[in-house]
């Protein structure tokens, strides 16, 4: 029998910083920062953009419905498509959904059907990503254990919760701190500066973040994976 990996009932800061140095934990825990923090911004700004751009806020309760079965079944199809593509690609293709789906709001920000159709593909995308990071989490904790000789479930399982917090932190505060400097009055009538305010609140900032969520992620999980991959090739003997 193989001698079981050591089971750790408290993790030091050591533990947590050999974790780090993993790429693959690493990757994972960046991209997850900037996609939770994306998500939240876009959340968080919604019913501003719905009040004074659209100016049906009770919109977001039709679009929230609708968007759940969005999510729902990509998070059904996850399985099916991962098989054919692989969590790497599928979870890449998912960004790709998501972004093009802020650029297409940001196109047509004035237009109610054309908010509905774009919330539902957001949906649809975060429900292949928010499925995939457990998965890929769960491939995660396999690698560390291997690498360091002990059970790091626990630890990752803290380090997500940690990385979420902050990202909704950053969720919360950035909206208000963008609607404030651009003008943003409560029931009023807002400003150009205000309205642009709005726009990039809800759009422009997330859509940022999910592109740099698509650059980290390959650059840890594709490219990093490909370039080791050409080292091999070059330092094997010719046959």
């Amino acid at each position: 029998m193989e001698p079981s990996k050591s089971k750790k009932k408290h993790y030091s800061i050591k533990d947590a910083l050999k974790i780090l140095k993993i790429k693959e934990v690493a990757t994972l825990f960046i991209s997850m920062l900037f996609i939770t923090a994306a998500t939240n911004i876009f959340n968080g700004s919604l019913l501003y953009y719905l009040s004074y751009i659209i100016k049906e806020p009770r919109l977001l309760s039709l679009a929230s419905f609708i968007g759940l079965f969005g999510a729902l079944g990509a998070g059904i199809l996850v399985p099916s498509i991962s098989k054919r593509i692989g969590k790497i690609n599928l979870y890449t293709a998912a960004l790709v959904i998501i972004s093009i789906s802020m650029l297409f709001l940001m196109a047509f920000k004035n237009l109610k059907l054309a908010f509905l159709i774009g919330y539902v593909l957001v949906q649809f995308g975060l429900g292949f990503t928010n499925t995939l990071q457990y998965s890929i989490s769960a491939d995660n904790v396999d690698i560390v254990r291997k690498k360091l000789g002990f059970e790091p479930a626990g630890l990752i399982a803290s380090l997500n919760s940690l990385i979420m917090k902050f990202a909704m932190a950053l969720g919360g505060a950035v909206p208000g701190f963008v609607l404030s400097y651009t003008g943003y009055v409560a029931n009023k009538e807002q400003l150009n500066s205000a309205s642009v305010g709005i726009i990039v609140s809800t759009f422009a900032i997330p859509f940022v973040l999910y592109i740099l969520t698509i650059l980290v992620f390959n650059y840890g999980f594709v490219f990093s994976k490909k370039k080791s991959l050409l080292k091999e090739k070059s330092n094997s003997p010719m046959a």
